[in-house]
């Protein structure tokens, strides 16, 4: 965390059942760096990553379709009513 914060990291995201030392949470406050305690630290780095990158999921549109026969042929037609 030191050296990330050395680095020029502004924010530090732990899990929230790990106990920082007093003396680095005293520093990190200091240096105005935001301490997160995260339930899902895979979640959030997640969220944070996407938000970061303008949040590109919110741009995708996702069809799905199922089936035991003609998945092919209607993927392709719906491809070919999406670029027209």
């Amino acid at each position: 965390i030191v050296d990330a914060v050395n680095k020029g990291a502004t924010g530090v995201v732990v899990p929230q059942d790990v106990q920082l030392e007093p003396d680095l949470i005293s520093n990190l406050l200091s240096r105005e760096v935001a301490l997160e305690y995260a339930v899902n630290i895979r979640e959030r780095f997640a969220e944070l990553a996407a938000q970061q990158n303008g949040n590109p999921a919110d741009q995708l549109h996702i069809i799905g379709i199922t089936g035991t026969k003609g998945k092919t042929t209607t993927s392709f037609i719906v491809r070919h009513m999406l670029h027209e």
